[in-house]
């Protein structure tokens, strides 16, 4: 009898993580959009321009065009930005997850928040990069000229 409890714990646990449908992806998912998003960040923070397009999807939108340094100091134009990650993904089709978030920087010396912004990730093979930006109501790279 003290052998079978185990088992029967073993296969109840896999059976709820499998009735949870992605609970279990979330936790597997998580850590690498929360990578993405620091490297993103950290980057903007560096200044480093001409490097940024590699946290971004290939089939993302103007992706030829984020290649461009000069396009993203224009967007990042302050210093300081944060973004916490927001663990709460949104699952929609297979390989695209949605997390909304806020982001803060600094300008003369004040902190600005802005409460909405939104970045969806797309998988590529085994790695999820930036596919899409939101910030307000503006889709960012659609400013992307």
């Amino acid at each position: 009898m003290k052998k079978i409890i185990p088992v029967v714990s073993i296969v109840l646990l896999v059976l709820t993580l499998a009735a949870c449908g992605g609970l279990l992806d979330s936790f597997l998912i998580d850590p690498a959009l929360q990578g993405r998003l620091e490297s993103f960040v950290a980057k903007i923070n560096d200044q480093d321009w001409e490097n940024l397009y590699t946290e971004m999807h290939p089939d993302a939108l103007n992706y030829e065009q984020s290649k461009d340094g000069a396009v993203w100091s224009a967007l990042f134009p302050n210093s300081d930005y944060a973004i916490p990650f927001n663990p709460s993904t949104e699952g929609q089709e297979e390989g695209i997850r949605t997390m909304n978030s806020s982001i803060s920087y600094v300008v003369a010396d004040s902190t600005i928040t802005d409460p909405i912004i939104a970045f969806t990730f797309k998988q590529s093979g085994s790695l999820w990069y930036i596919y899409k930006i939101v910030w307000g109501s503006d889709e960012i790279f659609r400013k992307l000229k």
